[in-house]
């Protein structure tokens, strides 16, 4: 018994180090995605937080710290700031001239519509509205558009999920 579990855990080990200490790019090569948002997700670089928030303690601030401490490039869209995180904070959605992968709303639901609008001009892989966000009005516009759509999900916490495995 004694030598089972020997071997168990010499089979196991290596394959916990090999993912914990792989970067996410390494690592979504390798990954059985479930969803289109996985794949996505884990191999995206640039993603445009809308609505970033000033505050460091309000949820939209620390995500896009979270993001960028695990390697995205952060794109900060909000209409009065100037620097975040130490970028350059775009007014609008429209200001901004590079490629998006993802487009990370935090605005109330009822203005995601026209965030979308705005977004799919990007031409995005993925729009993604945060926890307790939900307007199917918009759902539809990036599903005709065959852009990648999650709505009431936290990016930060399915992140965290995925990088377990």
């Amino acid at each position: 018994m004694k030598k089972i579990l020997i071997l168990v855990i010499s089979l196991v080990f290596p394959y916990v180090l090999f993912a914990q200490t792989k970067t996410q790019n390494v690592f979504a090569k390798s990954y059985n995605y479930v969803n289109d948002f996985e794949k996505i997700l884990l191999n995206a670089k640039n993603v445009v937080v809308v609505g970033i928030s000033r505050d460091k303690a309000k949820a939209s601030f620390s995500v896009a710290k979270y993001l960028s401490d695990h390697g995205y490039n952060i794109i900060p869209v909000n209409p009065v700031a100037d620097e975040l995180l130490g970028k350059k904070v775009f007014h609008s959605l429209s200001e901004i001239k590079q490629p998006v992968d993802i487009v990370d709303v935090f605005r109330p639901s009822e203005e995601c519509k026209q965030v979308v609008v705005d977004a799919l001009k990007l031409n995005p892989k993925m729009v993604w509205l945060q926890l307790g966000i939900k307007n199917n009005d918009a759902k539809g516009l990036a599903e005709q558009k065959g852009v990648v759509f999650v709505q009431n999900k936290c990016i930060r916490t399915e992140h965290k999920r995925l990088s377990l495995f």
